[in-house]
């Protein structure tokens, strides 16, 4: 019994101090030197998703996960070319999250990093490269030397604060 109201306790402990490290010290966001980085390496993935969810006849859609599917009006629909599953499932090991699409934005936003703060960054392209993109909760964004593509930070809480 002894061993027991031991082991409890140290998982509460383990358990606690673990969450309290992830409020303490946050998870570092990444330079953007590194997410300039992927988007060379992988400008071809990024390419042909942006190209695809462009097409669709959708307002706004996003991915979530890497198994081929796309979210929108509601309901998940199959991505039909194997080449974008491909690039999605190759830019979800290098750390994307999140993919969307946005017309109201202008924007196909690539989340490449988010944190338990509401904090998330990655890179965008503009639908319509004569008009503004942003993200959502934007509170950053910086062109890159690759043409209609941008480095943003996006930041509820700062948003917030800001934009009351």
């Amino acid at each position: 019994m002894k061993k027991l109201f031991v082991s409890i306790c140290f998982t509460i402990t383990a358990f606690l101090g673990f969450a309290g490290c992830k409020i303490l010290f946050p998870a570092q966001m990444p330079d953007k030197t590194d997410m300039i980085r992927i988007l060379e390496e992988e400008r071809f993935s990024f390419e042909a998703i942006s190209d695809y969810l462009n097409a669709l006849d959708y307002e706004s859609c996003f991915i979530d996960s890497d198994n081929g599917e796309y979210f929108a009006d509601f309901e998940r629909h199959a991505v039909d070319d194997a080449a974008v599953v491909d690039a999605i499932k190759c830019l979800w090991k290098k750390g994307c999250s999140h993919i969307s699409k946005d017309t109201e934005k202008n924007s196909i936003v690539f989340e490449l990093w988010h944190n338990d703060q509401e904090t998330a960054c990655g890179v965008l392209t503009r639908i319509d490269d004569r008009e503004k993109g942003e993200a959502e909760f934007m509170t950053y964004i910086e062109k890159t030397d690759l043409q209609n593509w941008y480095f943003y930070i996006s930041d509820y809480n700062e948003y917030r604060t800001k934009n009351n």
